[in-house]
């Protein structure tokens, strides 16, 4: 996707995958960028929280998130890390969005942060989180506390009921269902656990479903959202923009999109995913 994209704006930069086992790891990506070897870096799963610890300076969106998936290098060599997911949530989903009363979060990582941020940009005037490290209400309010201050309510559910079963979320009839875990990725966990969680029959006919899993392009989640006749959203529209945002942060250019859409879904489609809407 990133490729295409330097292609198609006449660059010669390149874009490559660098496992990163450790925090250790993450401090030596900083580093790279401030002896100006790496033009700009894009963190994922699980050093979001780190790269905020690496950087000199820390931006507006990815402090209120507590996560950042970008980081760049300032003209003094100075590392800055910054939170684009925020905004390619809002992005994702906004158009689709008709009420904004309740919000439902599944997760309590950096993306499930960053949708926190996000809820508070749309409007909403609640929102509901629930973790699976979440298996009781005391363990919600404690593993939550390091949850970014929002102007709206927020409510913390445990996910596992103190006897042992899937605690069904209240849900409170919410506009929207942001499903911000790895659950149903490719190579981790089925995703199917995540669906016992939702309250499907609370919830509105116009409410929409959010997945940040973007392979495969129909997870447990979504396909349930599917049957249950409500408006479904998978992870490449997020994906998409994250990364234009970022290229905009590293070169002070608008990204092209349409071809970085096109470059990942080709991607996608010789992995065999398959989407039908």
């Amino acid at each position: 996707m990133m490729r295409a994209a330097f292609e198609a704006l006449g660059l010669p930069h390149t874009y490559d995958a660098v496992d990163v086992p450790t925090q250790e790891g993450v401090r030596r990506c900083a580093a790279e960028l401030r002896n100006a070897e790496r033009a700009g870096w894009n963190v994922t799963i699980p050093h979001k929280g780190a790269a905020c610890a690496v950087a000199d300076e820390v931006g507006d969106g990815a402090r209120r998130a507590l996560a950042a998936n970008v980081l760049l290098r300032r003209p003094d060599g100075r590392v800055v890390a910054e939170n684009t997911d925020t905004d390619a949530i809002v992005h994702a989903v906004d158009p689709m969005l008709g009420a904004r009363r309740w919000a439902l979060i599944l997760g309590s990582g950096g993306a499930a942060r960053a949708a926190l941020v996000a809820c508070e940009k749309l409007g909403f005037k609640g929102v509901e989180i629930s973790s699976r490290s979440w298996t009781t209400p005391e363990a919600a309010w404690d593993l939550g506390a390091d949850l970014p201050e929002v102007r709206c309510k927020v409510e913390l559910s445990p996910w596992i009921r103190e006897w042992g079963e899937p605690n069904v979320l209240p849900g409170r009839e919410a506009d929207l269902v942001i499903q911000a875990t790895s659950a149903g990725m490719a190579g981790k966990d089925s995703g199917l656990e995540v669906t016992q969680h939702i309250p499907w029959e609370m919830l509105p006919r116009r409410a929409v479903l959010f997945d940040v899993v973007y392979t495969p392009r129909v997870t447990p989640f979504l396909a349930a959202a599917h049957q249950h006749g409500l408006i479904a959203v998978d992870g490449l529209v997020m994906l998409v923009e994250q990364a234009a945002l970022a290229l905009k942060l590293w070169l002070g250019i608008e990204a092209p999109r349409d071809v970085m859409r096109r470059a990942a879904e080709d991607a996608l489609s010789s992995r065999g995913s398959a989407w039908q809407r």
